[in-house]
Parts: structure tokens; sequence; C-alpha cells
């Protein structure tokens, strides 16, 4: 699967196009003045007019590399992205930096056109344009999602053995129990 992000967004996947509708009503953030838009759902999208094309072409690229790579992907607890039964809250923003304050004293904030892309699970990874642009760094977005996606299978096979002989240690307990009583029924019994 190529780890490009295209010049257009073609047949773009289901939750592309949830944030794209939401992206088209140009919903503001609520918490601070700004000149940024946002989507939120799966995948939170928040950045200026000029920059929707791009975030959701990222997006839409980084989703497809998932799946291409056979990772099952669907909407997750508080719309955070489920990927293989794991949660993950990922982000694409346009960083932002403080501008004036209007009249209440309320600051502004002005996107710089610089865009992050975070994942948030076991621990926050966060990529953003440098020297190259994040669009370049699907592939190093990819190893590291899929590394810990393979931590957390691991971690809940281990879990999962770990209660398979816990509860085979209890079981046997409880049958030694009930044959001791049974035993001393029986012997009771006789007597």
């Amino acid at each position: 699967f190529p780890f490009q992000v295209s010049k257009r967004l073609t047949d773009p996947d289901p939750f592309v196009v949830a944030a794209q509708k939401q992206l088209e009503r140009k919903q503001t953030p609520h918490y601070h003045h700004s000149d940024m838009i946002r989507s939120s759902g799966a995948i939170t999208i928040r950045v200026r007019e000029k920059n929707v094309g791009r975030a959701l072409r990222f997006t839409d690229a980084f989703i497809k590399m998932i799946r291409g790579r056979g990772h099952i992907i669907g909407t997750g607890w508080a719309g955070q992205l489920n990927i293989d039964g794991e949660n993950y809250e990922v982000k694409l923003i346009e960083i932002a930096k403080k501008g004036e304050s209007d009249r209440l004293r309320i600051p502004t904030f002005k996107g710089t056109g610089v865009l992050s892309f975070s994942i948030y699970g076991i621990q926050t990874n966060t990529w953003k344009d440098g020297r190259a642009p994040i669009e370049d760094r699907l592939p190093d977005i990819l190893a590291k999602l899929e590394a810990t996606i393979n931590y957390w299978k691991e971690y809940r096979g281990k879990q999962a053995e770990e209660n398979r002989l816990l509860e085979e240690k209890e079981r046997i307990v409880r049958e030694q129990r009930e044959r001791i009583e049974k035993e001393k029924t029986d012997f009771e019994d006789l007597y």
C-alpha cells in the first residue's frame, strides 16, 4: 500500500466524509476565539478553512493506510477511533499562536499553517510539519501505531492467559474444598 497523500480527495473513507460534512458547516471551537473550524468524531480535525482539503486528504490517507494493512477500524467510545479493538484519540490540528485579546480580554488564536497529528493511547505520539510535511511522515506514523497495537495485543494475550490460570487455580481449590466437605459429610453419616 502506498504511503502517499493524494493531491485530490477521491473516494473518501466514511470517517472522512463525516468530518468533511462537519467542516463544511464551519463549526468553530467553543473554547476560544479562533479562525479555525473543527470536526469531532472518530478523528478530531481543527484547521483554518484554507487547510481543510489538506487535512481531509491526510486523514483519508491515514485511514486507508491502516485499513490497507489489514487493521479493523471503527468508532470507539466517546468518539474515539477504534483500531483492532483498542480505542485511540486521534487529532489533526493546525497549530495556533496567540494573537491580540478582544475587548473582553479574551485572547484570539490564529492558525500558523503547521499541522500536527497526534494519537493518544498508552502514550501520546505527535508528528508535525517541520523540514518535511506530516504527509511524508505516514510511514513513521504507521510504524509507531503498529508497535502500539502489537504491544496491546501481547498485553491483552498475557492478561487473558494469567486470568485463565487464576481461574483454573480457583477451580481446583473449589473442587478440593467440595471434595473435603463431601468426605466430611460422608464420614459423619457413618457415625
